[in-house]
């Protein structure tokens, strides 16, 4: 993916946070319209120190081409840390301690180029 990416006239850096950004998207996506519909936040843990406004330019350009609306303000960065649920999920799985409840597939990303 990063290859292709590159490939497009990619900067390592930018095509790092598009595949970050087409992730979250792809995560996000079956919930989506019950997250809009319920005016709930989307609070994604700070990965890429001073990208926030890049990143949810992205996953606000990934959700419209999907049929989306999402306000930016619905999007929020946030210092998670370890004690939250959503960490310790992604550790269980992550160790196999857990099964994952959705999985990406390559497709997936390339459907979003």
């Amino acid at each position: 993916m990063l290859t292709r990416l590159r490939r497009k006239g990619k900067s390592r850096k930018g095509a790092c946070l598009w595949i970050f950004s087409a992730g979250v998207f792809l995560l996000l996506k079956p919930y989506l319209s019950e997250i809009i519909n319920r005016d709930e936040p989307i609070i994604i843990d700070t990965e890429y120190t001073g990208q926030d406004a890049n990143i949810k330019g992205m996953i606000l350009r990934h959700a419209m081409n999907s049929g989306f609306y999402l306000q930016k303000d619905s999007i929020i960065f946030s210092q998670i840390g370890r004690a939250s649920t959503a960490h310790e999920l992604a550790y269980y799985v992550q160790q196999g301690k857990t099964q994952a409840h959705f999985q990406i597939r390559l497709e997936d990303f390339l459907d979003l180029l």
